[in-house]
């Protein structure tokens, strides 16, 4: 007998709006007018990027054989990203683009990690924890990233950090595509 069955299943990394989110494209960066959050005037930052990584799957099961389709995406909230207006330079911008790359390098890091598992009946509470550890090496690369530049201030550490993801995303070039099948 033959049957399939799908299975999708949505982790959000924060409550979004539809038409709110850019997903990472090498060919269309930031720009100040993609930060159209509530400023936080009591930040002592110019800035902040909401990105993350989003994933969804579905699964299809025919006689022996189960077959895992996931799309993984990076992604930028418009409606949390803000900026304040006097602060925004060209400096900075890339700064907070970088914010939004490594979340990139991210999504490209947890497919690779989906590609080379082999799921077991547990597939469920094993694909949340590759997620959850992707998601926890995310938020410390990020952290790293703007202790390290002092939040863009050292030019040589961010010049050194651009550098740096830029090799990685061009080494996890054949993880761009947002659809993995495992």
């Amino acid at each position: 007998m033959h049957y399939t069955l799908v299975l999708f299943l949505v982790l959000l990394t924060s409550t979004m709006s539809v038409g709110q989110n850019i997903k990472w494209n090498a060919d269309s960066p930031l720009v100040w007018e993609d930060f159209q959050g509530p400023v936080d005037a009591s930040s002592r930052f110019h800035a902040q990027t909401q990105s993350g990584v989003k994933y969804s799957f579905r699964w299809q099961s025919s006689y022996s054989k189960t077959t895992y389709t996931f799309e993984v995406f990076s992604y930028c909230d418009k409606s949390l990203s803000w900026v304040k207006s006097s602060k925004a330079t060209d400096k900075l911008l890339a700064h907070e683009q970088l914010h939004f790359d490594i979340s990139e390098l991210h999504a490209r890091k947890l497919k690779q990690t989906i590609a080379m598992t082999t799921f077991t009946k547990r597939y469920d509470s094993e694909i949340k924890n590759l997620f959850k550890e992707n998601q926890r090496e995310r938020e410390l690369m990020q952290e790293q990233y703007d202790r390290e530049t002092e939040h863009m201030k050292n030019r040589d550490n961010q010049l050194k950090w651009q550098q740096y993801v830029a090799e990685e995303l061009n080494r996890l070039e054949k993880y761009t595509g947002s659809e993995i099948v495992n």
